[in-house]
């Protein structure tokens, strides 16, 4: 017997057999008779589901609480699925085999599930990275439903990348809602529950690689004009607020780290561990030898200051652009170009030729020390157009070396530590050795930029991981173990990966 609380994204008995191509919304659910009404032409199919536990059966698990369901259009999703063990029961086979068909694109599956509803953001779509999440927040801070949302914005820019490929009205919807949580000063909280509760830290800022990637794939001017002006300042935020000075020894560089104002109302994580959990790589052993100092981390981190100056370019590329110019004032233009003058310079400090690597790195007595604690993190520069030969040559051997390539499995796609760090746990908890899609997406387009060998050899491992796991169950992982590729840990291994997770689709689309 399930418990109303359990938390099925972590049971494997969930699974996406099949979706659609046509949104449709769930009008109610009786004792596990399921209507479905497609928006497009109104048109119902009802089929009886035959379920594994004796439970109600909806769209984001299940329930014990009839009173609890109350979706109508707030779960508008794109998806149909099932628990495992289920029966479809229709006089009309085609209903039979268009449940049981497998899907074309499953990298798409997690965000279509996901796609959600909200009328507390006026009935714009949005993609949360798990659905049965909201449900679970709204509790904890006894949100109303009408009022309820969850959202955190980096996983819901990869969401919109992935969206982006097939249905991009609901991408850019998504950016739209992302953009709506900023405040006043600029900056974008971690996580925003309902419309008033939020943190006092950011995410990596993806969501300039997000928007640049939907402008390519479904340009549309108009939600660029209400959007660059918010992306120029939450850019000018981190300026102001993650920018090493001078007097650091780290100048034009970028650093993780942790603010208090009036408006965070939601988890004021303070220290060290707030600005790890602004990282999002929250337990990583990157951070072991780092400390706080004033607000900031005492390292030039790697990956933020690449995603700063892949976001410079990016808003330089816009405020060259025709169409898009119009919406840059002079003064911010000659900003982005006065840091793009020192940008394409500072990134050639994370390299060091002497270990053959590239990473994050501190000031000790006016000399460089850099982190031994290597991750993908240390391809992003790659996201650049920077690099000089000898720096892409190192990152090409640092990418055939022991580090990130296992003679034994060479299936395995960049883990998220070293084969060759102490504290590698491959098939274990989170950032110390599974694999993240987000760091191997972000990886794989930097090489695509450099060297093509090995960007097919990414697209292909990943893909592959993606296939198999979807072919064994159906779904589309969090993150994948970094010692078999699948989501599952081994047996009496404890390791958090929700099985139905929206940017879970980002290795399917490299």
């Amino acid at each position: 017997m399930l418990d109303a609380y359990d938390d099925l994204t972590v049971r494997d008995d969930v699974k996406i057999t099949h979706f659609s191509t046509k949104p449709f919304a769930i009008s109610y659910v009786i004792t596990g008779l399921l209507e479905f009404s497609a928006i497009s032409n109104s048109i119902q199919m009802e089929f009886e589901l035959t379920t594994k536990y004796p439970v109600l059966f909806h769209m984001v698990g299940a329930s014990l609480r009839t009173s609890e369901i109350k979706f109508e259009k707030k779960l508008t999703g794109l998806i149909r699925f099932s628990v495992s063990g289920n029966e479809i029961k229709s006089e009309n086979s085609s209903i039979k085999e268009l449940v049981r068909k497998t899907p074309q694109h499953p990298w798409a599956s997690s965000v279509l599930l996901n796609l959600t509803y909200s009328p507390a953001l006026e009935n714009k779509y949005y993609i949360p990275m798990n659905k049965i999440w909201i449900d679970f927040f709204g509790r904890l801070f006894e949100i109303p439903d009408h009022e309820n949302i969850l959202e955190i914005p980096w996983d819901g820019s990869f969401a919109s990348i992935i969206m982006s490929r097939c249905y991009p009205e609901f991408a850019w919807s998504n950016m739209m809602v992302i953009f709506e949580s900023i405040h006043p000063d600029g900056r974008i909280p971690q996580i925003r529950i309902g419309r008033d509760f939020m943190t006092n830290r950011t995410n990596p800022p993806v969501w300039f690689v997000a928007i640049d990637e939907l402008f390519k794939t479904a340009p549309d001017v108009e939600m660029m004009k209400k959007l660059i002006p918010l992306l120029t300042k939450n850019y000018i935020w981190f300026n102001d607020n993650r920018r090493n000075s001078a007097e650091s020894g780290m100048p034009h560089t970028f650093s993780w780290g942790t603010d208090m104002t009036s408006l965070d109302n939601l988890s004021q994580t303070k220290g060290k561990l707030g600005a790890m959990m602004e990282s999002g790589l929250d337990d990583s052993p990157i951070f072991d030898d780092m400390e706080l100092k004033g607000n900031l981390l005492n390292y030039a981190c790697i990956d933020l200051s690449c995603l700063i100056y892949r976001a410079n370019e990016i808003l330089i590329s816009w405020s060259r652009n025709t169409k898009l110019r119009s919406l840059f004032s002079a003064e911010e233009i000659r900003m982005i170009e006065i840091d793009n003058h020192y940008f394409r310079k500072t990134i050639h400090e994370f390299f060091c030729f002497e270990k053959s690597l590239a990473n994050s790195f501190k000031i000790i007595d006016g000399k460089k020390s850099f982190s031994d604690t290597l991750t993908p993190l240390s391809f992003y520069q790659l996201l650049t157009s920077y690099l000089f030969n000898d720096e892409i040559l190192l990152l090409s051997n640092l990418y055939h070396s022991e580090h990130f390539t296992n003679r034994d499995n060479p299936s395995i796609v960049l883990p998220s530590l070293s084969f060759k760090d102490k504290q590698l746990n491959l098939d274990g908890d989170y950032w110390r050795g599974r694999i993240w899609p987000p760091s191997v997406y972000l990886a794989a387009m930097g090489f695509k930029n450099y060297n093509i060998t090995i960007y097919k050899d990414i697209k292909t491992k990943a893909e592959s991981i993606l296939a198999v796991e979807w072919q064994r169950h159906g779904h589309v992982h969090e993150n994948y173990s970094g010692l078999t590729g699948k989501g599952e840990p081994c047996k009496d291994i404890y390791a958090r990966s929700c099985p139905l997770y929206s940017w879970g689709g980002l290795l399917g689309i490299i």
